[in-house]
C-alpha cells in the first residue's frame, strides 16, 4: 500500500474519532444546561434572583454560569387565608383585648376605649386588634359630657390590603372618634353613633361604611399559584446542540467519503 494511502487513512480515523469527542461533549453540554432549566423554581429565584447572592444572579444559572434559557415568571403571590371579620375589643391603655360577649350585650362605661378592627383571622376566637394602640385622653380628653350621656373613645382600623384581597380598603385606614351616646347604650349603638355598620339576624358586624361590601365572616381560600409553564428555551437549546452535532457528522462523512474517492 502507497505511504500516501496509509497516511490518509491515518488521518481519516483521527478526523473520526475527534468528531466522535465534539458531538460526546455537545452531548454533555445539552445535558448540563436542560438540567439547569428545569432546576426547581425555589432553588433558582431563592438564591439566583436579581440581588446577586451567592450562587447566581436573575440572568444566570443555578450554578453562576451563564445560561441560554430566559428566567422563568416569578409565581403568583399566594392570597392569604384566613377568615373576614371585623374584631371588637377594648383597651386598657397598654394592650387591646378582645371582647368575650357581644356588641349587643357589651355596655361601655364613660370613660372607655374601643377598637374594631377588620382583618383575616387565622382563628375567629382571636380577631385581629387595631394596628395602634391610643388611649382616652388623646380621643376624648376634650369632649364634655352631659347628665345621662357618656363618652366612648374609638378607634376604627380598616386593614391593609392583604386583608382585603382584591378590594382597597378605605383611606384613611385608621379612624379615632370620640361618641357621646345615651348611658345605657351597647357597643353596637356606640359604633352607629359615628359610623354606619351592617350587622346579620345575631348583631355580628359584618360591615363599617360599606367595609367589605358584601358577605359576613366569610373564609377566603388561598388562591391557585400554580408554577409557570417553563418558556422552552431549554429546548431551544437542546435541540441547536443535537442540530449542530448532526451537522459535523454529516459534513465529516462527506469530507471522509470524497477523500476515500480521491485516494482510490
Amino acid at each position: 500500500m502507497p505511504a500516501s494511502n496509509r497516511f490518509g487513512k491515518r488521518r481519516d480515523a483521527v478526523l473520526f474519532t475527534t468528531a466522535l469527542l465534539l458531538i460526546a461533549l455537545a452531548g454533555l453540554g445539552t445535558a448540563a444546561t436542560a438540567s439547569a432549566s428545569v432546576s426547581a423554581p425555589g432553588a433558582d429565584s431563592g438564591t439566583g434572583s436579581g440581588t446577586g447572592s451567592g450562587t447566581g444572579s436573575g440572568t444566570g444559572s443555578a450554578a453562576g454560569s451563564p445560561s441560554l434559557a430566559a428566567p422563568a415568571e416569578p409565581a403568583p403571590a399566594p392570597v392569604p387565608t384566613g377568615t373576614g371579620l371585623w374584631g371588637h375589643h377594648y383597651g386598657d391603655g397598654l394592650a387591646w383585648i378582645p371582647q368575650q360577649v357581644g356588641p349587643r350585650k357589651n355596655q361601655p362605661k364613660d370613660g372607655s376605649v374601643e377598637g374594631w378592627r377588620y382583618g383575616l383571622a387565622e382563628d375567629v376566637r382571636y380577631p385581629l386588634p387595631p394596628e395602634v394602640m391610643t388611649d382616652f385622653e388623646e380621643i376624648c380628653g376634650k369632649t364634655r359630657v352631659t347628665a345621662g350621656a357618656k363618652r366612648v373613645a374609638l378607634v376604627i382600623d380598616y386593614g391593609d390590603a392583604e386583608d382585603s384581597p382584591g378590594v382597597t380598603p378605605p383611606s384613611p385606614r385608621l379612624v379615632k372618634k370620640c361618641a357621646v351616646v345615651d348611658a345605657g347604650a351597647d357597643s353596637l349603638q356606640v359604633l352607629a353613633s359615628v359610623a354606619k355598620p351592617r350587622t346579620d339576624a345575631a348583631g355580628k358586624v359584618c360591615a363599617v361604611n360599606d367595609h367589605p361590601k358584601a358577605n359576613c365572616g366569610d373564609a377566603v381560600a388561598a388562591a391557585a399559584t400554580e408554577a409557570p409553564a417553563e418558556s422552552g428555551s431549554g429546548g431551544v437549546v437542546l435541540y441547536a446542540a443535537g442540530g449542530a452535532a448532526v451537522l459535523v457528522l454529516i459534513a465529516l462523512g462527506g469530507f471522509l467519503v470524497a477523500r476515500r474517492r480521491k485516494l482510490t
